[in-house]
């Protein structure tokens, strides 16, 4: 509906302007609303924040800093994370893709036993998932459902879209899914830094309402975790129940 709403004040702004203006500034008028209009629509599809395009959590509204970790399950990696968090008594969020939890299902069993809450992260997470259409979205992520709902008793299982990019296709499908959409507004780049990068980043902005954006197979999550969650359990900083949470929404 916002997209529709936006295009419709676009195109009277634009009428407006060919109307009320004369030539040939009016043609300079019409660029820059349809440049504005495409700068804006740019924006809102690289910033899911924004909410323009569907509904999405990135607060834990004061429950404590909730860790989440994408991409997984990867052989290794992701219960070296799981143990690590549990070793100093945390609960962390899992975005799983489908076709990993199909080829590795232990692993998701060992999550779900460890307490750890997990996540739908798309099927296949392609490169084109912002370009597929509504249809070939919601069977993407209605096959990674499938694929963990023998795993997991959990409900409601949370979706991440893959690279956080969302369009009116993503929009349809989330809501014809009646999905709920989890992002995040701590960000660590840990798929771009050194661990010791991302937790001295970490230590200085994670707080009681943070959603923290990791990742399983990270240099922080291998080498850095177990030093930073000793470093907050001196700090008594909350970590928030990703269950708790997922269900007070």
């Amino acid at each position: 509906m916002k997209i529709y709403l936006l295009n419709i004040l676009t195109l009277s702004l634009c009428a407006l302007a060919f109307f009320q203006c004369d030539a040939p500034l009016r043609w300079y008028v019409i660029v820059g609303i349809l440049l504005l209009h495409a700068f804006f629509l740019f924006f809102a599809v690289k910033n899911v924040q924004l909410k323009f395009f569907l509904p999405y959590i990135n607060s834990t509204k004061g429950q404590g800093a909730l860790l989440t970790f994408d991409d997984g399950p990867l052989e290794g990696d992701t219960l070296h994370v799981a143990e690590t968090l549990t070793k100093h008594g945390v609960k962390g969020l899992f975005f799983l893709i489908g076709e990993r939890v199909e080829q590795q299902p232990e692993i998701v069993h060992k999550l779900v036993s460890l307490g750890h809450a997990v996540g739908n992260h798309s099927h296949t997470h392609p490169k084109n998932f912002p370009m597929l259409s509504t249809q070939k979205v919601v069977a993407d992520i209605e096959m990674c459902g499938t694929a963990l709902a023998p795993l997991t008793k959990q409900s409601p299982i949370p979706f991440r879209v893959p690279y956080g990019l969302t369009n009116p296709r993503i929009g349809r499908a989330v809501k014809r899914l009646g999905l709920l959409t989890l992002g995040w507004n701590l960000r660590s780049f840990d798929t771009m830094k050194k661990g010791s990068e991302v937790s001295k980043k970490l230590k200085t902005r994670i707080g009681k309402n943070s959603i923290v954006l990791l990742h399983d197979h990270s240099d922080f999550s291998k080498n850095n975790l177990d030093e930073f969650l000793q470093w907050a359990g001196q700090h008594e900083i909350k970590f928030a129940d990703p269950h708790a949470f997922i269900h007070s929404i």
